[in-house]
């Protein structure tokens, strides 16, 4: 895989948050000789991805050694980093077991390095897991998940936003990740997800959300204009459009963390 430079990730409107995390630690581990360089960096990241409460906390930490100026430890930080990611989905993982094993069906939104981590090793217990994708515009994050998954021999079928409701009739559980988890349990993540927990809750299907612990925040409320994209159309353009949503902790069945 190409490894990224400062531009592509920035510019990333693809990709789930933990996934920018890790894009944004190779390039740190790869690029990065001299602690000053971040002084100028990491406001420009934490300013791009404000909504993902994991990149602030990345950037915190690696803010902490910037202060210190401790180079050899941020090293240490940053190769250690996808050891440390791997634990984090295992730990998930044996903590939704009990809840999940009878699942064989899953509609999922969006594209979501946690949930393909979990996934891959829910997988290995129950070879038969179906996951199914909703393509997500704005941004059809789907698409890459579905791929993601298929390469990692998990049966993946893409579907139309438009036939949410019917593909959660045919699945056993709606899972999805989140981008930032409130005090209060709400959580914000891509746009389309509080309308799969709004069905799942009339139809009484399960609603779960994995989130790692740097998900959680102690807000409790969320800067509405934090949840926007800006859209550049073809006649260079520009727009606001709603690219995240906060889900009520009243519509979610179980949040599962490490």
């Amino acid at each position: 895989m190409k490894r990224k430079n400062l531009d592509d990730i920035l510019s990333d409107k693809t990709s789930g948050s933990a996934e920018i995390v890790g894009n944004i630690n190779e390039f740190f581990k790869n690029s990065i000789d001299d602690l000053n360089q971040l002084k100028f960096i990491i406001p420009k990241l934490r300013k791009q991805f404000k909504i993902f409460a994991t990149v602030q906390d990345y950037l915190s930490e690696v803010s902490f050694y910037t202060k210190q100026n401790d180079f050899q430890t941020f090293k240490n930080f940053t190769s250690n980093y996808r050891k440390r990611t791997q634990t984090k989905f295992e730990r998930i993982y044996n903590n939704a077991k009990p809840f999940i094993a009878e699942f064989n069906s899953i509609l999922t939104i969006s594209n979501s390095r946690t949930l393909l981590g979990v996934f891959k090793l829910w997988r290995k217990d129950n070879p038969n897991i179906r996951v199914f994708a909703l393509v997500s515009n704005p941004g059809g994050e789907g698409k890459i998940f579905t791929k993601h998954l298929k390469r990692s021999k998990i049966f993946a079928e893409l579907i139309q936003d438009e036939n949410a409701l019917e593909s959660i009739k045919k699945s056993d559980t709606v899972i999805i990740g989140a981008d930032t988890v409130l005090q209060n349990g709400s959580v914000v993540n891509k746009v389309g997800s509080k309308a799969l927990a709004k069905y799942c809750k009339e139809m009484k299907k399960p609603f779960i959300v994995f989130a790692d612990n740097s998900k959680f925040t102690n807000k409790e409320k969320i800067d509405k204009n934090s949840l926007m994209k800006i859209n550049e159309d073809s006649r260079s353009k520009t727009s606001a459009i709603p690219y995240f949503e906060l889900i009520n902790s009243k519509l979610i069945t179980k949040i599962f963390t490490d």
